[in-house]
């Protein structure tokens, strides 16, 4: 029996989340009642089918689930299993396999060809062929047919190479999509185990270590890529890859070990290999130093120093992020650089909360575009945008006395550093240690309570499989899981009641209702106060322009002395309201005893800032209009002063976003200029609603 692809889905939703009801499930895939039990219903024949543990239910509902199907899918892909339990490809991944198909066997494909393999009507191929040509169609490659040699892919090497690994990336993360590589490509296990072999000697020659997806893909893409090297497709002279800036690196010399001796293959295949190895992203192996090249720094510098003056904020321990930055930038240089692609299909999940920060990051990104020679996508710098977020928020240590867990992530180090953080912000009852790759978990020593992963993993330990980006829902639904089984908070009740009888043994109980509420908010009082701590924070970090620069924090004058004076009436509101102390004030004086180029929006608004340690009581601007403006290099003007005060690093990313935009609107700050207080209170409001509204 086959598993179809809706079942799949519904089959790993109740493993991540087995507190779902059926109720859950219809809102998530907008499916009846009688679909979702139906699709139940089928998962469980097919685990029957393979002696696999079936999914029950408990009597509210629930599901139940066998703690051995964890390991049935261990790592996401079910163990060995014979061609016919596989479920049926959906017509996307189909449209994949007939990619992956024509550009990896030199046969002649014919339509009956494709219904034999893909165990379809031919009306079906021809509707799969017509996605396949959609896609193809992205690298500027057609799907074309001839009587002599059948179907076959039409264009120039490049772009067929990049259609084949996007296929392969993409059927690779469905599931079993492994062995569906494996069956279609035709490929033999033991030549996959002699590439992985070999990436394990590239790995000792480079000193670094593959993250855990691109073990599972690599062998595929150099196996297609040898296969198209023998069927005599070769790249064209306009692609070739600079020579000059690849052939000394590292991974240039490891091509060889890809290479046996007898092989021989063109200087621009053994470059274009090279390059796939560069756009890998590793993690650096313990002990061993980054050789770095100095023109990847210096930019990255400059990108930390940009993005500090525009985000208004000063980071600590930036040698630490400078490092991280760089082990991501390097394959990335070379991947927007030569136009390779990557899989980010996690990166639409990324939360909300993460757009003002990814904002201030694509404003400060021209060092690393210049380097490039090409400008940065967005799902490239999304990336940058995670690292920088996991380095500004404050990092507990572990704790001998508490339980401890370990993150495991096989998409590498910026999506196992934003699940690691996002967990530590939602169980700070639990100490995190660093995240970890599969290969990494399975070599460990330390001992640890708890894992959490997007994966399935073999572990004795309480296991919980949890999504890479953890949305609001999700977290919720996931602490409520930790707490009832690890910290048996579930199960108020029964506790409630063996503590009553032991009180009831020694005392009388009066009211025994108000009795057991009390002590039941006693008992969680630390851990309600701790969530209602960090929700307010959230609230805060969510402050619009509008929020902050009400009527008492908004002063015009017609002039003023000189900057010094002027920074001082501006910081008077703050001061009056208690939102900061003297000290801020003579910080600010201090650090901008001339107006700073650096701190002037746009040349216009002026936003001086300091640290939140020189005086900060809580989250505020201030605005000051001075209408005959303020002079700034060479005779330029600005005209408006907005004192910035932030409790931390990120709480006024959303109002500054905000800032920097009204920054940009020349008219509007024009019109600023001449209003009363009244008026600039409702332009900036009207400003903020338009903002909300993007």
């Amino acid at each position: 029996m086959h598993i179809d692809e809706r079942s799949k889905k519904i089959l790993f939703t109740i493993l991540a989340q087995p507190e779902s009801s059926n109720k859950d499930l219809q809102e998530q895939y907008r499916l009846s009642r009688r679909q979702i039990d139906y699709s139940i219903k089928k998962v469980n024949r097919w685990l029957s089918d393979y002696n696999y543990p079936k999914i029950l239910r408990s009597s509210q509902g629930r599901f139940i689930i066998d703690p051995k199907l964890y390991q049935v899918f261990e790592g996401e892909k079910p163990r060995e299993l014979k061609k016919e339990s596989w479920y049926v490809p959906f017509e996307k991944e189909r449209a994949y396999l007939l990619i992956v198909m024509l550009a990896t066997r030199n046969v002649d494909f014919s339509l009956n060809l494709f219904v034999d393999e893909l165990e379809i009507s031919k009306n079906t191929v021809l509707t799969d062929m017509k996605y396949a040509q959609e896609v193809l169609a992205k690298f500027f490659v057609e799907l074309k047919y001839s009587r002599i040699h059948g179907y076959y892919l039409a264009g120039d090497e490049w772009s067929i190479r990049s259609s084949m690994i996007f296929a392969i990336q993409e059927v690779i993360s469905e599931f079993n999509g492994e062995q569906e590589l494996q069956h279609f490509m035709q490929i033999e296990p033991t030549k996959l185990d002699e590439l992985r072999e070999k990436l394990q000697m590239i790995e000792l020659k480079t000193g670094s270590i593959f993250i855990d997806k691109q073990v599972s893909i690599l062998p595929y893409i150099f196996e297609s890529t040898f296969r198209r090297i023998q069927f005599g497709h070769r790249l064209n002279q306009k692609f070739l890859i600079e020579y000059d800036a690849i052939s000394d690196t590292k991974e240039f010399e490891a091509t060889n070990l890809l290479v046996s001796e007898t092989e021989r293959i063109p200087k621009e295949d053994k470059l274009y290999i090279a390059l796939h190895l560069l756009t890998s992203n590793v993690l650096l192996k313990e002990g061993t130093a980054i050789v770095e090249e100095p023109r990847f720094r210096h930019a990255l510098i400059d990108f930390l120093n940009l993005f500090e003056g525009i985000a208004c904020i000063q980071l600590v321990d930036k040698e630490t992020l400078l490092e991280k930055l760089y082990n991501h930038f390097k394959p990335a240089y070379y991947r927007i650089k030569y136009g390779l692609t990557i899989d980010y299909r996690i990166l639409e999940k990324i939360d909300h909360d993460f757009d003002y920060l990814h904002s201030f990051v694509k404003e400060s990104v021209a060092p690393l575009e210049k380097l490039i020679g090409k400008k940065m996508p967005d799902h490239e710098s999304i990336f940058f945008t995670l690292l920088i977020s996991a380095h500004i928020i404050k990092v507990a240590d572990i704790g001998f006395n508490r339980v401890k867990a370990i993150v495991v992530c096989p998409n590498g180090l910026s999506i196992s550093r934003l699940m690691e953080q996002e967990l530590r912000n939602l169980l700070p009852e639990v100490s995190f240690y660093k995240g970890m790759s599969v290969r990494e978990f399975e070599r460990t020593t330390l001992p640890y309570d708890l894992v959490f992963a997007p994966i399935l993993l073999k572990t004795e330990k309480s296991f919980f499989l949890v999504d890479q980006i953890i949305t609001e829902k999700s977290g919720q639904k996931l602490r409520q899981r930790v707490m009832n089984q690890i910290f048996n908070m579930g199960n108020n009740n029964l506790s409630m009641t063996k503590i009553l009888r032991i009180i009831a043994k020694n005392s009388s109980i009066h009211n025994e209702e108000q009795l057991t509420k009390e002590l039941t908010q006693l008992l969680l009082q630390p851990l309600y106060e701790q969530r209602k701590e960090q929700q307010e924070e959230r609230k805060e970090q969510k402050k619009t322009l509008a929020d902050l620069l009400t009527e008492k924090y908004i002063q015009t004058v017609e002039k003023v002395a000189n900057w010094q004076d002027g920074l001082e009436l501006a910081c008077q509101p703050l001061l009056e309201n208690k939102l900061i102390e003297k000290s801020y004030l003579e910080e600010l004086k201090k650090q901008y005893q001339k107006p700073a180029r650096h701190i002037i929006l746009r040349n216009r608004v002026a936003i001086p800032h300091a640290e939140s340690q020189y005086g900060v009581n809580q989250l505020g601007m201030s605005l000051l209009v001075v209408k005959e403006g303020i002079s700034f290099d060479q005779g330029a003007k600005f005209h408006l002063i907005v004192v910035l005060a932030s409790v931390d690093k990120v709480a006024h990313f959303k109002a500054l976003l905000e800032l920097v935009e009204l920054a940009g609107t020349e008219k509007l700050v024009k019109r600023m200029i001449t209003q009363d207080v009244n008026r600039l209170r409702q332009s900036i409001t009207e400003f903020s609603e338009k903002a909300m509204q993007k």
